[in-house]
């Protein structure tokens, strides 16, 4: 069994010569990966097999009120692929626009560095970098909207957890998140820092609400744990069984 590892700018590497050939089933986690693969010549298509990653979602949503500020959550690393960058560049432009209290959560090399830019511009009460937490969900249970500025995605787990959650997610438009969001149906997605602002500075009571129950919806119709496991376990047993040729 191997896994194809996207590089620092989100392409598929190149298979190994017998790679492809020896590969029994390849099981890609989202619609847009496995196209990517295809297109990077990897496996041969009729191997591939899309097991979608699943999450636990809640039997009911938290209660949420409607104090002001809007709360926004983020779970990211500070690294190139979840672009910290971009997030500040929204953060620090929607504090013109709204009121707002934006929690990060999570690590990475650049978190130090990332802190010092929110000190720098006064901005510690608004924009929260708490660092790493075991459990992101209790987080979520506060919050109404999650960001996820990412460079590429396979199928992000921290999205599909906060749409389990019932917020109403805006992410960037690309593989993995356009995999979940059907944009202004069950979350918006943006392709800059302008596209992000006009939906997080328009964000309205109601428009969450709607939002953030459609993407429950839609994660509750094939995005669970036991689906994936059922799907996954499916796949092994014809690969062991040598029904997978």
């Amino acid at each position: 069994m191997w896994r194809i590892w996207p590089g620092e700018d989100g392409n598929l590497p190149l298979a190994g010569e017998d790679d492809g050939r020896r590969t029994a089933r390849a099981i890609c986690v989202s619609d847009g990966e496995a196209q990517a693969i295809i297109a990077a010549d990897i496996v041969a298509q009729n191997k591939l097999v899309t097991i979608v990653n699943g999450v636990k979602i809640p039997d009911a949503l938290a209660k949420r009120d409607d104090i002001q500020p809007l709360r926004i959550l983020a779970v990211s690393r500070y690294d190139h692929q979840k672009n910290p960058d971009l997030m500040m560049e929204i953060a620090f432009a929607l504090t013109n626009l709204r009121p707002f209290h934006l929690t990060v959560l999570g690590t990475g090399e650049r978190l130090d560095e990332m802190r010092a830019r929110v000190k720098a511009e006064g901005l510690e009460d608004k924009i929260d970098l708490h660092g790493g937490v075991p459990d992101a969900r209790p987080f979520m249970r506060q919050a109404k909207v999650f960001l996820s500025t990412s460079r590429w995605e396979g199928m992000p787990l921290a999205v599909l957890e906060a749409m389990s959650e019932g917020l109403c997610v805006v992410a960037t438009d690309v593989v993995g998140n356009r995999d979940l969001i059907v944009n202004g149906q069950t979350g918006f997605l943006f392709d800059d820092a302008a596209g992000a602002l006009g939906h997080l500075s328009s964000l309205g009571p109601e428009q969450i609400v709607t939002i953030g129950t459609a993407g429950r919806r839609f994660v509750e119709q094939g995005y669970s744990v036991q689906a994936m496991a059922q799907a996954t376990y499916a796949v092994l047993w014809d690969v062991a069984s040598g029904r997978a040729g």
